[in-house]
Order: structure tokens, then sequence, then C-alpha cells
């Protein structure tokens, strides 16, 4: 049978006595009580806390995206046609003329054209930035400190205990 405090006994019926408060948390009184007193063996359950861990969802923060305009040179080689005179020179065969040769010279104008670039400048779209959410999996160390019940022997008069592990008994 066990009692409140965690004390088996067999063929015994325990009297609890009255717990008293301590900063540690609650502590029982030591008792001389011959209702608690065993003649065989008996058992006393130690207990003790343990962290156990748990989650939920806040919000951490956010993240902005932002698009911001800079200016940087570009240049272009853009090939352009234009015309050029070309003026050769033949021999050719001699023949009397059929004018004179007047005071004045002769001219001809042979007209020429070339490209002219001119320069606008057009958006285009030249990438895509996607935005998305993942979820990625980190350890967190957490620590607390944690209560546990430890037993202490309270040998009266010329009584002896002798504890597993202790070289000498305990008076």
């Amino acid at each position: 049978m066990t009692d409140p405090s965690g004390v088996s006994a067999p063929h015994h019926h325990a009297a609890a006595a009255a717990p008293e408060k301590h900063l540690a948390g609650e502590h029982r009184a030591h008792t001389t009580d011959p209702a608690r007193q065993v003649s065989d063996a008996a058992h006393v359950g130690l207990h003790e806390e343990e962290l156990v861990a748990s989650k939920r969802t806040v919000e951490a923060g956010a993240v902005q995206i932002d698009t911001e305009v800079i200016s940087e040179p570009r240049t272009l080689e853009v090939p352009v046609a234009l015309e050029e005179v070309i003026v050769e020179r033949h021999a050719f065969e001699r023949r009397p003329a059929a004018s004179p040769i007047g005071d004045r010279g002769e001219s001809i104008t042979v007209p020429v054209h070339k490209e002219e670039v001119t320069v606008e400048k057009q958006p285009v779209v030249y990438e895509e930035v996607e935005l998305g959410k993942r979820a990625v999996r980190e350890q967190q160390v957490v620590s607390d400190t944690v209560r546990k019940e430890v037993f202490d022997v309270d040998a009266e008069r010329d009584a002896q205990a002798k504890v597993d592990g202790d070289p000498q008994p305990r008076r």
C-alpha cells in the first residue's frame, strides 16, 4: 500500500505529516510517528522534474524586397552605311573634242548619303524575381533549472543506516 508521500509499506497505514512550504517547494517534515515505522522493507519513490519542450509559431519579422534604380554607362557598336564618291581615271583613245576649252572650268556635283545613328531608351524586362517561403530546420538549445527529490537518512541515537555506495554507515 502507498501513502500520499510515496512510502510503500506492507500492512501499515501511514499518517501523512502536514507539508511545510519552503522556497524550494513543498517539503515533508521528518517524523518519528510510530505508525510510519516499518519493520520490513519500505520503498520511497523519488521524483524529479524533466524539461519538456513545446513549440508555437510566432511572427519572426518580415523581409522586404525593394527595387532601386541605378545608372550605368552602356556602349553599342552600330554598323552604319555611307556613300563615298569614287574617282577613277582611265586612259582614253585620243580624238578631237566637239567643243573648244572654255574660260571657266566645268563643275559636277554628286550628292552622297550616310546613315545617322539616333539613340532611344526602351524599357525591357531583363530578369524576374520570385518571392516565396520555405521551412528550414535548425537545432535550438534551451535550458532551465529543474528540481528533484533526493533522500536524506537520519539515524537516531545508536541506530545506523548503511547506504549503498557510502564507505561509512550513517549515524
